[in-house]
Order: C-alpha cells, then sequence, then structure tokens
C-alpha cells in the first residue's frame, strides 16, 4: 500500500508541478502577447499622430504663405484708400471753390438784373456805361 501512496503522491506532485510549469508558461505567454500587441497599437498610434503633424504643418505654412499674401493686398488697398481719401479732399474744396463762385456770380446778376439800366441811351444811369465795378455793389 505504501508503494501505491508513493505512486498515488508523485503522480498528485507530478501533475501539480506540471500545471503549475505549464499554466505559469501560457501566463507568461499571454503576458508577451499582450505587450507585443500594445506595442504595436502604440506604433500605429504613433503613425497616426505623426501623418496629423505632417498635415497639420503643411496646413499651418500653407496660411501663413496665404496670410503674408491678404497683408501685401491689404496694404496696397490702404494705400490707395489713403490716395482716393486725399483726392476727395481736393475734389470737395474745388467744389467748394466753385460753389463760393457760383453763389457769387448768381447774386451779381440778381444785383444787375434789378439796378443796371439796359438802356443805352439813358441819361440818368447810374453809374455810367462802363463804370460799373462790383466792388460798388457791395
Amino acid at each position: 500500500m505504501e508503494t501505491i501512496l508513493a505512486i498515488i503522491s508523485s503522480l498528485f506532485a507530478g501533475t501539480t508541478i506540471f500545471q503549475f510549469i505549464f499554466f505559469r508558461s501560457q501566463r507568461k505567454k499571454a503576458s508577451a502577447e499582450a505587450s507585443q500587441e500594445g506595442a504595436k497599437a502604440d506604433g500605429l498610434n504613433l503613425e497616426n499622430l505623426r501623418n496629423y503633424i505632417d498635415l497639420q504643418s503643411k496646413q499651418l505654412l500653407e496660411t501663413e504663405k496665404r496670410n503674408g499674401e491678404l497683408s501685401k493686398e491689404n496694404d496696397t488697398l490702404r494705400q490707395k484708400l489713403r490716395e482716393y481719401d486725399y483726392k476727395l479732399e481736393q475734389f470737395e474744396r474745388k467744389i467748394k471753390g466753385m460753389e463760393r463762385i457760383i453763389s457769387t456770380e448768381i447774386a451779381r446778376r440778381s444785383y444787375a438784373e434789378h439796378h443796371i439800366c439796359l438802356n443805352l441811351d439813358c441819361k440818368d444811369r447810374k453809374p455810367g456805361l462802363g463804370e460799373f465795378k462790383m466792388e460798388d455793389a457791395k
């Protein structure tokens, strides 16, 4: 009976040791596979990030180039606006001068219509023919 117990105990001990070693190696293998899958996933994430950064840098360069072009265009348009403002001021100044001349001429003609004698042979003409000056009317 002792032999049977020794055989059973050795079988039990061998099976236990075998299961311990087998399951331990299976766990290590599963852990290694999980690590490897994690590394692959990290590699893919890094590749995606690299592609995203490249795309973003290209877009940033294009945006900076476009901003530079728009800035130059803005400067030229501002310069033209200043020129047009200056020309507008000059035109306004000239128009005011012309309005003053026209209003003076209208007043002068109105005065002439009421006060100057059109009869060339008139003896009562004041001022005499050819002697009228605008300064006398004021």
